[in-house]
C-alpha cells in the first residue's frame, strides 16, 4: 500500500511545488494584512490624507488580484472554509444573543461560499466572467467580515454573503447547462443511424 502514498515526482519538481504553495500563502497573508490596514486608514482615519492612501492602497490591491486571478483560485476555496470552521463554534452565542441568528447564518452562508468556489480550483483556464465572479466573491467575503466582527454584529455580513452564494450558485448553474449543450450536441450526431436504400 504504500506505493499508492509515494510520491513519483523528482526532488526539484517536489520542491518546485512546495515553494509554489508557500509563496501563495505568504502572499495570501500579506494581501488580507494590507486589505486590514488599508479598511483601517479608510475607516478611522483622522483626516483626508489617510483617507486617500487608504483608498489607493485598496485599489492597488484590487488590481493586482484581478491580474492574478488564475493564480489566487485555486486555493480561494480555502478562505471561506477557515472563516466557517472558526465561526461555527459561535453558534452557541446563538442562543444567548439578540442578534443570534447571525452567529447562527454566517458560518453556513460562508461554509457553502467555500463549496460552492471548490469548483474553480480544479479548472486549467479562467474566464472573464470567471475572473468578475471570483472578485465578486472576494469583495462580499471581505465586505462580510466589517458586519460579522461589528459590536453587535451587523445583519450586513448575511448580505454579503448570500449574494456571493447566490452569483457562485448561478454561476454553477450556467456552467451545467453548458456541459449539458456541449454533450448533447456531440451525442445527436452519433445517434443518427442510416438506412438503406431499397
Amino acid at each position: 500500500m504504500s506505493h499508492y502514498w509515494r510520491d513519483h515526482r523528482s526532488v526539484e519538481e517536489q520542491v518546485k511545488s512546495g515553494l509554489k504553495i508557500a509563496g501563495a500563502l505568504v502572499a495570501t497573508f500579506a494581501a488580507l494584512i494590507l486589505i486590514a490596514s488599508s479598511c483601517v486608514q479608510i475607516i478611522n482615519a483622522d483626516g483626508t490624507h489617510n483617507v486617500a492612501r487608504g483608498w489607493l492602497l485598496m485599489l492597488a490591491l484590487v488590481a493586482v488580484l484581478a491580474a492574478t486571478v488564475q493564480y489566487w483560485s485555486r486555493w480561494f476555496f480555502c478562505v471561506p472554509a477557515y472563516v466557517a470552521m472558526r465561526s461555527l463554534g459561535w453558534i452557541l452565542l446563538g442562543w444567548f444573543s439578540p442578534v443570534g441568528y447571525i452567529f447562527v447564518c454566517f458560518p453556513l452562508l460562508v461554509l457553502a461560499m467555500a463549496k460552492l468556489s471548490f469548483r474553480y480550483s480544479k479548472l486549467k483556464r479562467i474566464r472573464i466572467i470567471d475572473r468578475v465572479i471570483l472578485m465578486i466573491a472576494l469583495a462580499c467575503l471581505l465586505g462580510s467580515f466589517a458586519g460579522f466582527f461589528a459590536q453587535p454584529p451587523r445583519l450586513s455580513a448575511m448580505a454579503y454573503t448570500s449574494v456571493a452564494d447566490l452569483v457562485l450558485w448561478m454561476a454553477s448553474i450556467a456552467d451545467n447547462q453548458r456541459k449539458r449543450q456541449r454533450t448533447n450536441n456531440r451525442i445527436a450526431p452519433d445517434s443518427i443511424v442510416p438506412t438503406s436504400d431499397r
